[in-house]
């Protein structure tokens, strides 16, 4: 009887002292996520972009251009500490890496180049 008490509290023990929460899965800053407009500064062709950043900092949108085809795909991460990180794929072997962090004040900035080594600065405000 003793033997089957034990065993019930080892199983009682083991079993209640799991951790519920994902660990995992970042939760970023709410202030850092949802709808953002980007300018590009210093480029003559006039091009912006709007992303969207999910609760876990995976960036998705699509780049415009006054002189181009588009919209181009974008993709990337955002840092838990507002340090984003995306390429925009135009095509042809081009593509143009942003670089830059947004604030929990609804602004952001950063560089940008792309494969031909032209290079300017964004600007970003959330929407």
């Amino acid at each position: 009887m003793k033997k089957l008490i034990y065993l019930f509290l080892t199983v009682l023990i083991v079993a209640c002292s799991g951790d519920d929460s994902n660990s995992n899965q970042s939760q970023f800053n709410p202030a850092l996520t949802g709808s953002w407009y980007i300018d590009f500064l210093a480029d003559t062709s006039e091009s912006e972009a709007d992303i969207n950043i999910s609760s876990t900092g995976v960036i998705s949108g699509e780049f415009n251009s006054l002189s181009s085809s588009g919209p181009y795909p974008i993709s990337g991460n955002l840092e838990e500490n507002g340090v984003l990180n995306a390429t925009i794929n135009i095509g042809d072997a081009n593509q143009i890496t942003l670089q830059g962090e947004l604030e929990t004040d609804g602004t952001g900035l950063g560089v940008w180049v792309n494969s031909y080594g032209n290079n300017g600065n964004w600007d970003a405000v959330k929407n």
